[in-house]
């Protein structure tokens, strides 16, 4: 594991509020609209809002509390969502981070028509790295993030996805040979890898410095 936690995160009676904002940006693998949501520290006092079937413990476009933050980006796995991890996220905004989730398109609980091609397998990587161009140029948020505390995190397809931002290069040959060994294994409902024409290239992002996998 290599860990992000640039600074202590400890317990307190100290209370602490969280906002949060949702925008759209540009994937670059489609070139359609994907959603992100971003959780802040604040100083306004807040009332927990319901998404759907989800208590969000934190308040929709409030004023960030001044100040410069470490940021995390942050990965779903397979079928997840836009708030799958939002506990993860108020906890670590509640400590004085940013937390930018994105929602994988051709890869959430809404649509799953990705999986098996390298849209969702490579382009996972492309959208978090668009995602943190979108961060660092964004007129509200772009003087709040510390760009030398740059952190990215996910859980199961999430967590491969924070491999490739680190440099990591996939090789979907050797899934075929783990298959054959490991036939139930969930990786092995299909073993070919549908490639684009031409194929993504999986890239690292120079701008992240740590992650929690």
């Amino acid at each position: 594991f290599l860990l992000f936690f640039f600074m202590e995160i400890g317990y307190s009676n100290e209370i602490r509020f969280v906002g949060f904002r949702t925008v759209q940006l540009e994937d670059p693998v489609s070139q359609k609209l994907m959603k992100a949501a971003i959780f802040y520290p604040s100083e306004t006092v807040i009332t927990p809002i319901e998404i759907g079937m989800i208590k969000l413990d934190a308040a929709r476009d409030i004023p960030i509390k001044m100040g410069r933050y470490p940021l995390v980006l942050f990965s779903h796995g397979n079928g997840g969502g836009l708030f799958s991890h939002h506990d993860f996220a108020i906890f670590l905004a509640k400590n004085n981070y940013l937390v930018a989730m994105i929602e994988h398109p051709e890869d959430n609980f809404r649509d799953s028509s990705g999986l098996g091609t390298d849209r969702v397998w490579i382009g996972r990587n492309l959208q978090m790295s668009a995602l943190l161009d979108y961060l660092l140029q964004d007129a509200l948020l772009a003087d709040n993030i510390d760009t030398n505390k740059i952190g990215v995190s996910g859980v199961s397809a999430g967590a491969y996805t924070a491999l490739l931002m680190l440099g990591a290069k996939p090789n979907f040959a050797l899934l075929l040979n783990y298959c054959q060994t490991l036939l139930k294994s969930v990786l092995c409902e299909r073993t070919d890898i549908l490639l684009s024409k031409p194929p993504l290239i999986a890239k690292g992002d120079h701008r992240i410095r740590a992650a929690f996998v």
